[in-house]
C-alpha cells in the first residue's frame, strides 16, 4: 500500500492521460479495499467517498463469488446503468482502477483500456525504487 502513496502524482498522471484519451470516461479512481481513495481524477469529495466505498463493497462481492464458485482471478466487474457505467479492475488483492464512464462508452473499449491500465500502474508500483528523500544540510 505504501508503493501507492509514494507514487501518488505519478499515478495521477497515469489516470488524467486516459480520461484525456478516452473522452467518455468522466473518472478514474484508485481504491482500496477498506474504501479509501488513493488517487482520483474525479473533483467532488462527496462522491469521491460514495464511489469508493461502493467500489470496497464490490472488491468484497468479487472475491466471495472468486472463492465461492471457484472461477479463478476475477478481471474486472461491469455495472451497467441507463445513465453511467461504473466498472472495477482490481491491480492487486489491496487495491482496485475504478472507472466511472458515460453510458454510451463501448464496454469492451473500457475494459481493455482499464485492465492495460491497471496492469501498468501494479507494473510501476512494484518495480520502481523508492524515492530518496534528501536531508537538508545544517
Amino acid at each position: 500500500m505504501r508503493s501507492f502513496a509514494q507514487q501518488g502524482h505519478r499515478l495521477r498522471e497515469r489516470l488524467t492521460e486516459l480520461t484525456l484519451r478516452l473522452r467518455e470516461v468522466r473518472a478514474l479512481m484508485l481504491v482500496d479495499r477498506d474504501g479509501l481513495v488513493l488517487v482520483s481524477t474525479l473533483h467532488s469529495r462527496g462522491l469521491e467517498e460514495s464511489l469508493a466505498a461502493i467500489a470496497a463493497l464490490l472488491q468484497g462481492h468479487m472475491e466471495r463469488a472468486r472463492d465461492d464458485f471457484q472461477m479463478g482471478p476475477l478481471r474486472y466487474l461491469h455495472l451497467a446503468g441507463r445513465d453511467r457505467q461504473i466498472l472495477v479492475a482490481p491491480v492487486d488483492r489491496e487495491v482496485a482502477l475504478v472507472a466511472a464512464a458515460d453510458p454510451t462508452a463501448h464496454a469492451t473499449d473500457l475494459v481493455i483500456q482499464l485492465l492495460a491500465t491497471a496492469r501498468e500502474i501494479l507494473e510501476d508500483v512494484t518495480s520502481s525504487p523508492p524515492e530518496l528523500v534528501e536531508e537538508p544540510v545544517p
